[in-house]
């Protein structure tokens, strides 16, 4: 059983004669554990999210706001948060010449993307980011969104700490 797997991985812990190390014995235990936890324990609060709404205007200085916050991925939705657009990838407007001339979000392609239910278990997110095709997924409650979920995070999640890249701000 799970339960039995796990004991035997915590047997890894205490032993200093064994074949895994403490990282690989904390992605095991990580992974053991994605079951029990559900979307809402590591989804990021709309609050903190940089979305934009299908009729917001893309221009120069739009585009080098959306520079400033260092995200390929900008979620779309409508004003109220009930409905996802899609995603709009970054590399998909770097062709565009924004000083010519500005556009209109839902003038621009969007990669299209499922809500997730908050209660849904971290293991069965797996799945969902396999068959969507895609490295974000708005996160609902009650038909209203309250924020996101990357595959960044359900990495995070298993290997139990933050993966850092070039655009994190470090203090």
């Amino acid at each position: 059983t799970r339960h039995e797997l796990g004991m035997i991985i915590r047997e890894h812990d205490d032993e200093s004669d064994t074949e895994l190390d403490d990282h690989e014995v904390d992605i095991i235990k990580g992974a053991l554990g994605l079951s029990e936890k559900r979307v809402r324990q590591i989804t990021t609060p709309i609050a903190d999210v940089f979305w934009m709404t299908p009729s917001t205007v893309i221009d120069a200085h739009k585009i080098d706001e959306i520079k400033s916050e260092n995200y390929s991925r900008i979620p779309i939705f409508n004003a109220e948060l009930t409905e996802s657009y899609g995603i709009l990838l970054m590399k998909h407007l770097v062709d565009i010449d924004f000083d010519e001339r500005s556009y209109l979000v839902s003038e621009l392609p969007l990669v299209k993307t499922e809500l997730v239910g908050n209660m849904t278990a971290l293991d069965t997110m797996f799945k969902k980011f396999i068959g969507a095709k895609t490295h974000l997924m708005p996160v609902e409650k009650d038909d209203r969104i309250i924020g996101i979920i990357t595959i960044e995070d359900l990495i995070e999640e298993i290997i139990g700490h933050e993966i850092e890249d070039e655009t994190d701000v470090h203090a």
